[in-house]
């Protein structure tokens, strides 16, 4: 495989603003935030969610958790072109098979 990157693990800093149950303080819900403290809810059950935590706090169920930033940690997966047929092979893990021809590769390329 001719290996356009290989497997990395990467840390970001990401804002985000937190809610937790008044009953169980060990579970609630984190949103992302941009630099400015906007919320950024990408889908309607995110939306849903958010209204709900914002619904609960009024009600006294929820506690608003305030803003933090958190460090999180994101893989990049090894990817290639197959030596055999050209197609874009993701290897996830420790080994990927190309979606064309069926060759497996390892994390660092190499056929297997």
């Amino acid at each position: 495989m001719k290996v356009l990157f290989v497997k990395k693990e990467i840390m970001m800093r990401e804002k985000v603003v937190k809610f937790r149950y008044v009953e169980d303080k060990t579970h609630g819900f984190v949103f992302p935030c941009d630099t400015k403290g906007n919320v950024l809810l990408a889908s309607k059950s995110a939306k849903n969610n958010f209204q709900k935590c914002l619904n609960l706090v009024d009600t006294g169920e929820m506690l608003f958790d305030g803003y933090r930033s958190e460090v999180k940690e994101i893989s990049m997966p090894t990817q290639g072109i197959c030596e055999y047929c050209g197609h874009l092979v993701t290897v996830k893990g420790l080994v990927g098979r190309c979606p064309c021809c069926g060759v497996m590769y390892d994390e660092y390329g190499r056929e297997l």
